[in-house]
């Protein structure tokens, strides 16, 4: 599957601005970088789907080999790449994921605020899924014990997407950003988002979480 078939660039102040609620001081540098051209090509969205569930889509193509670091907040990580690859660490917990490698799908719970790092190669395109749960929102639908576990480090947790699911994220890549906001597709939205929360979170406790046992 090649590249972004529109490429569009999206610039440090773009990125900045798309994971302001995500993350905390975060930080991008990349090899040859004049810190003026735009880091990546392709889009790249962020959708509150209902309080204490962000969705992003990320279908971009690095220009310059994107080392991007942050602090993310205590919550829930699910990730799904589809296309290309990406390179990550939690903590000290790092992954590949992406169809090349050995897996696509990652669960990570965040007990407290961890130090997150990207990694990216010049050429490199993915095409990535990202769901960003908070403790309120595990505690509403079941799962505080999965937060108040007690660790102190990051939880991983791979997990292999069903080919439905697969089928409905490849489906998000055809929206327009026109769309994202009509009620019928924002709908679709927190259902993929909903499906893609309980297949991860099935396949990274296949044994329910205390707080679900009668």
């Amino acid at each position: 599957m090649g590249g972004p078939s529109h490429q569009p660039e999206i610039s440090a102040t773009d990125l900045q601005q798309l994971s302001a609620s995500l993350v905390k001081r975060q930080r991008l540098d990349a090899p040859s970088w004049d810190h003026r051209s735009a880091l990546l090509t392709g889009r790249m969205w962020v959708s509150e789907l209902e309080p204490g569930m962000q969705l992003r889509l990320a279908d971009i193509q690095d220009r310059f080999g994107l080392t991007s670091q942050a602090v993310l907040p205590e919550g829930i990580k699910i990730a799904l790449v589809i296309a290309g690859n990406a390179h990550v660490r939690y903590g000290d917990f790092e992954a590949s994921l992406g169809p090349q490698a050995t897996h696509t799908g990652l669960l990570v719970t965040l007990p407290s605020a961890t130090n997150f790092e990207r990694r990216g190669q010049a050429g490199d395109y993915e095409r990535t899924l990202t769901l960003s749960l908070s403790p309120a929102w595990a505690a509403r639908h079941g799962y505080q014990a999965v937060m108040t576990a007690s660790h102190d480090a990051p939880q991983a947790a791979y997990w292999l997407p069903s080919a439905g699911l697969l089928a409905l994220a490849s489906r998000l890549f055809t929206l327009q950003p026109t769309d994202i906001g009509h009620p019928a597709y924002r709908l679709q939205l927190v259902g993929f988002a909903m499906a893609l929360a309980g297949e991860a979170l099935a396949g990274a406790y296949p044994s329910p979480p205390c707080s679900l046992l009668p």
